[in-house]
């Protein structure tokens, strides 16, 4: 459970959010001042989406992801985890652009 504050607790921005399971968000979400837009949400089990009790109608009229969509990303194979970017992916229209994730995360300086 997030502390509802009335300054900006985070911001969740620019992200593909993929579930086949269990429950989006609960709680406070329309109290807790946050940032939420241009984000990509997709359930692959074909499931409906609850933000935090309201519709995806609903959700904007909240103040949260106004720019965001419901659609499938355009991962190449996302049962075998393969999350490449197709080139027709709909993520591009929020102002997400692929990266080669296999360069992404923490390196250690090669050491001699």
């Amino acid at each position: 459970m997030y502390a509802v504050e009335e300054r900006r607790s985070f911001t969740i921005e620019r992200n593909i959010v993929l579930r086949d399971s269990g429950v989006l968000l609960q709680g406070p979400w329309t109290k807790v001042n946050v940032e939420m837009d241009r984000n990509c949400y997709w359930n692959v089990a074909a499931g409906t989406f609850d933000f935090a009790g309201l519709s995806w109608e609903q959700w904007p009229a909240a103040g949260h992801d106004s720019h965001s969509i419901i659609a499938d990303p355009g991962f190449f194979d996302t049962a075998r985890r393969d999350f490449r970017l197709r080139e027709d992916s709909p993520v591009r229209a929020i102002g997400l652009q692929p990266f080669d994730f296999a360069t992404a995360g923490v390196y250690d300086t090669p050491r001699s």
